[in-house]
């Protein structure tokens, strides 16, 4: 199940709501999500949006396995279904900014919507991990794809072929996630960055998103061009105007 909220007008809070099952992602809860995330991209009064789960022990197990598997051995759904789940798939881009809120477990297909998101915020007990080659499956949600890309090779080949968890001070150290705060300040930590975040501009804010989205994987001189592309659209709108005119007068812009 996937409950959802907005806060402070602007934020979206996105949560896994099912702790009898360590908040494990079932058919229903993959097609919540999906919608969740149709509804974030659309909605232009929302700026950020939060991902966490109910609970303290677990932000998402990853598949409900006594629910899908069944399923996949009898050919109703394939590693292909459900993709926008995890960002990719027929599902747009999203140029707006998204938080992880980890309260606790991060694995397999948890990981993976982890992987997804722009910046990540951990409670101090959670573990992280892709257990998945350990029962002879794959980490089909993108963890083959994007883990290498944001993580030394080696260390991604061992998180990956392994299947071992790890703690939050390791993701820390790996660059998997930006801070580690005890699991009573998590809630609190991630609104705020979300709060600082909605407040600045959300054209400029989204297009900067979208120069390192389009950018990383291009040739330096073509990224350098994207970038400018993108710049120039934020210095031609209102918005730039509202800031430099804020900034002159020693007050805040009214995005």
């Amino acid at each position: 199940m996937i409950r959802t909220e907005v806060r402070d007008e602007q934020i979206l809070w996105v949560t896994f709501d099912d702790p009898a099952s360590r908040n494990a992602m079932d058919p229903e809860t993959m097609e919540e999500l999906v919608a969740a995330w149709r509804r974030f991209a659309t909605d232009d009064s929302l700026r950020v949006a939060v991902i966490t789960g109910a609970g303290d022990k677990s932000f998402c197990a990853g598949a409900n396995l006594k629910k899908l598997v069944p399923k996949i051995q009898a050919g109703q759904l394939t590693a292909a279904d459900n993709q926008e789940v995890y960002l990719k798939g027929e599902i747009d881009p999203i140029d707006k900014p998204i938080i992880a809120a980890i309260n606790g477990d991060c694995m397999g297909g948890g990981f993976e919507v982890m992987l997804a998101t722009d910046i990540r915020i951990t409670a101090d007990h959670a573990r992280f991990g892709l257990p998945e080659v350990n029962w002879g499956l794959f980490p089909a949600g993108g963890g083959t794809v994007r883990l290498p890309r944001q993580v030394p090779r080696a260390i991604a080949m061992e998180i990956l072929l392994s299947g071992e968890f790890f703690n939050a001070d390791r993701a820390y150290e790996l660059g998997l996630v930006n801070r580690v705060v005890p699991k009573d300040d998590l809630d609190e930590a991630a609104m705020a960055m979300a709060k600082r975040i909605a407040r600045n501009g959300p054209l400029a804010v989204q297009r900067v998103k979208a120069s390192v989205r389009e950018g990383i994987d291009l040739p330096i001189d073509e990224a350098f061009e994207k970038e400018l592309e993108l710049a120039d659209r934020v210095f031609a709108d209102d918005e730039a105007a509202e800031g430099l005119e804020a900034f002159a007068a020693k007050r805040q812009p009214a995005f």
